[in-house]
């Protein structure tokens, strides 16, 4: 497992130091960076150049999404990936968060297993939301079906096959369980979702949920 060079961003210190704590006893995360506000996060992302933030969402001066907006927007700080944390994973505070740029949200209370395993997930270039979060999304979007009208000429440029691998990658599911489930190679279901997100004029499978859930999606189960 590769080295993380994570940094965190609290405005508590007691988190911070609880954090550096629980994390730092890993051999595959090194805590970089501290920051105590959005803006510092802001400025030490520029300077130290982490692989992944770990942003609190509410934070004084500059708070946890104008932060993960400024660092993931134009003329932000490539190569960085944000993991956005906080009390609360309420619809609200994820369709924000995901619109901000990050790539894996988590809560406060979350156990340091599913934490770090969040982080390595967002480092890797994945989604790192939780199975209730991946559920809550996949509910609304299809409590969103009256918008079919619009979303079935979006789906009519995917094959039966995308349309498949799509509804698996919106129920959460990794690479190596859609490509058993659909009997694919690992590298098939990739290109698959390469083709996907050229399709639909999104970057990746974060997007892709917040375009299911704008679009109101009307993805029905053809492989269980």
């Amino acid at each position: 497992m590769s080295l993380v060079r994570l940094m965190v961003a609290d405005d508590e210190p007691m988190v911070l130091a609880g954090l550096r704590t629980t994390l730092c006893r890993r051999s595959s995360i090194a805590v970089v960076a501290e920051a105590s506000n959005g803006a510092q996060a802001l400025a030490l992302c520029r300077s130290v150049r982490p692989d992944v933030v770990l942003m609190d969402t509410s934070m004084p001066v500059m708070d946890g999404f104008q932060a993960t907006e400024a660092i993931c927007g134009p003329g932000g700080v490539p190569g960085v990936r944000i993991v956005m944390y906080g009390q609360s994973d309420s619809d609200e505070h994820l369709f924000r968060a995901l619109r901000s740029g990050v790539l894996g949200f988590a809560r406060k209370n979350a156990s340091p297993d599913e934490l770090i395993n969040c982080i390595h997930r967002v480092h890797r270039g994945e989604a790192g939301l939780s199975p209730g979060a991946v559920t809550r999304l996949v509910s609304e979007f299809s409590r969103t079906c009256a918008s079919a009208a619009t979303s079935n000429g979006c789906l009519d440029v995917l094959s039966p096959r995308e349309r498949d691998v799509l509804e698996l990658l919106l129920r959460g599911l990794r690479y190596d369980e859609i490509a058993a489930r659909l009997t694919l190679s690992k590298s098939t279901a990739k290109s698959h979702l390469r083709n996907i997100c050229h399709k639909l004029d999104v970057r990746d499978r974060t997007e892709l949920v917040i375009y299911a859930h704008e679009h109101g999606l009307p993805l029905h189960s053809r492989c269980s």
